[in-house]
């Protein structure tokens, strides 16, 4: 089966190895703002589910292209031989010591199905001393396409451009930091244009990514699914010494106790997550990762991300009836039943369903030596556990959209406006949707006999394109 290689050179510090991280889908290609910082010829499989579907290759940058070509122009050879002459010139090792990163980034086109890929600056001008390194691989006869980076500005793509063109079949503008996964889809369809027998490989390349992106999705839901339930569902028994047992002081400490099992839990949910959709670089930052920096338990940060109160009142009063006649006629003609089951809530006592704590905490007794034992949990608060869902969700669809050459810190930028996005589609959800999902945040795992059904009504809550 062809895969076809594709080699991406280019001057130092031009994006090449950012180029390569997101086409690879691998976010530990090294990045770096040096120039120079690739010293050699790395390959990246491209692989799905254990499937080759094309090899990338991290080059150095061209140094000493002017006097390469000059070398290259004083042989004897025609146009015809002139492969032949750049592919004899790399057979001689001695000739890396006199152009050791042109030797290292030419040495991947050996091979007969290769391919290069030329990467230019487009916010930096255009320069003549470009044309010896354009002028080179256009010697090596290899299918090639060039790619301007708009790395800071767009000021000099066109200048870029017209050079480019006399060099080169394809020429496209792709900034690889940004581009979405729908611009990564079409590039790859650019690369099978480079070569007759490569169409059907990229196809099912592009068919292969599409796929795996769907069941990156799914794996961060379950992991998400499955760290919600073990957190909504934890249960703690502490024991508090005599010296603990002052007044309130031991209600607080089993609260704060309880809230630090919790907030390592969460993390643990967020490391399951990254893992899951392939975004190993965050897991090595010391500074923290979306939210982190906000109090997981601030009440601010419930309103902000949870639903509002009287929403809030709706489900906790419908959500008994999930599966029952309430949900089944999808609450038409049913205002006198809903009013009754809302006051049954409300006369119940809600402070637990939106209060200052997250679970219930209750005296069992004394134990020996003194001590009391204190029982705690499971979550009851439906604020917290709405805004630990939304919050959940958007780092998922964050690192959906981010692609793997990114490693800057994600921005938290407008969350008041993240989380309005978020509450119109639990609003567009139907009511049996809106039910069961607010049911299962009441009571965690054992809600639903299966996630399927779960994910498919998460998914609907992240927004893929």
């Amino acid at each position: 089966m062809i895969h076809p290689c594709f080699v991406i050179v280019g001057h130092p510090n031009k994006g090449k190895s950012s180029l390569v991280a997101t086409l690879a889908q691998n976010d530990q290609v090294g990045i770096s703002a040096l120039s120079g910082t690739t010293l050699e010829s790395t390959v990246y499989p491209m692989t799905v589910n254990d499937q080759l579907c094309y090899e990338l290759v991290d080059t150095p940058g061209f140094q000493r292209a002017a006097r390469l070509l000059e070398w290259l122009q004083q042989q004897p050879v025609t146009a015809s031989q002139r492969q032949e002459t750049i592919l004899a010139w790399l057979q001689h090792e001695e000739n890396e010591n006199h152009f050791p990163d042109e030797y290292r980034l030419l040495m991947p086109l050996v091979s007969e199905e290769s391919a290069i890929i030329y990467v230019v600056d487009g916010s930096k001008p255009y320069r003549s001393s470009y044309e010896a390194e354009m002028e080179i691989l256009r010697w090596t006869g290899r299918p090639r396409m060039a790619i301007i980076n708009p790395i800071s500005k767009t000021d000099f793509i066109a200048d870029w451009q017209q050079a480019l063109d006399q060099y080169f079949s394809v020429v496209r503008v792709f900034n690889p930091v940004q581009a979405s996964f729908a611009e990564q889809i079409d590039l790859l369809k650019v690369f099978s244009t480079l070569k007759q027998n490569w169409q059907d490989s990229i196809e099912r390349a592009v068919t292969a990514l599409r796929q795996q992106r769907e069941e990156k999705l799914r794996d961060a839901l379950e992991h998400l699914i499955v760290g919600m339930e073990e957190i909504l569902t934890l249960k703690m028994k502490i024991p508090l010494p005599p010296q603990e047992q002052l007044a309130d002081k031991g209600f607080q400490l089993v609260q704060a106790r309880y809230r630090q099992k919790v907030a390592e839990l969460e993390q643990v949910v967020r490391k399951r997550i990254l893992k899951s959709l392939h975004h190993y670089h965050f897991q090595d930052l010391s500074e923290p990762l979306l939210l982190q920096s906000s109090d997981l338990f601030d009440q601010r940060q419930w309103r902000i991300w949870g639903l509002p109160k009287r929403q809030l009142v709706w489900f906790a009063a419908g959500s008994g009836a999930a599966a029952g006649a309430l949900v089944d006629i999808g609450l038409g003609g049913s205002s006198l039943l809903m009013g009754a089951a809302i006051g049954s809530v409300l006369s119940g006592g809600t402070a637990l369903l939106w209060g200052e704590d997250i679970a219930k905490a209750k005296l069992a007794g004394k134990i020996p030596m003194g001590y009391e034992e204190w029982n705690i949990g499971p979550v009851r608060n439906l604020s917290f556990a709405w805004a630990l869902l939304s919050r959940y969700l958007y780092l998922i669809e964050m690192l959906l959209h981010r692609n793997h050459a990114r490693r800057d810190r994600m921005e938290e930028n407008d969350q008041e406006l993240i989380a309005s996005n978020f509450r119109q589609r639990v609003d567009q959800l139907n009511n049996k949707d809106k039910f069961k999902l607010n049911a299962w945040l009441q009571n965690g795992k054992g809600y639903f006999n299966s996630h399927e059904q779960l994910v498919s009504i998460l998914a609907r809550l992240i927004s893929v394109e």
